[in-house]
């Protein structure tokens, strides 16, 4: 894996682990992540059409 598919490959597990920890709430799982609600939905969206 070069650099970015690892940091792809990382922001997915904080994501995933963000949402799970928050039971599914988004404005909770940004704010842990440390981003909006809009950022982590966008990420979201662009990680599961990839």
């Amino acid at each position: 894996m070069n650099l970015p598919e690892r940091v792809e490959w990382l922001e997915k597990k904080l994501i995933a682990a963000a949402v799970t920890e928050a039971q599914g709430n988004m404005t909770r799982a940004a704010r842990a992540l440390g981003i909006s609600r809009q950022l982590l939905q966008y990420k979201m969206r662009r990680y599961s059409e990839s």
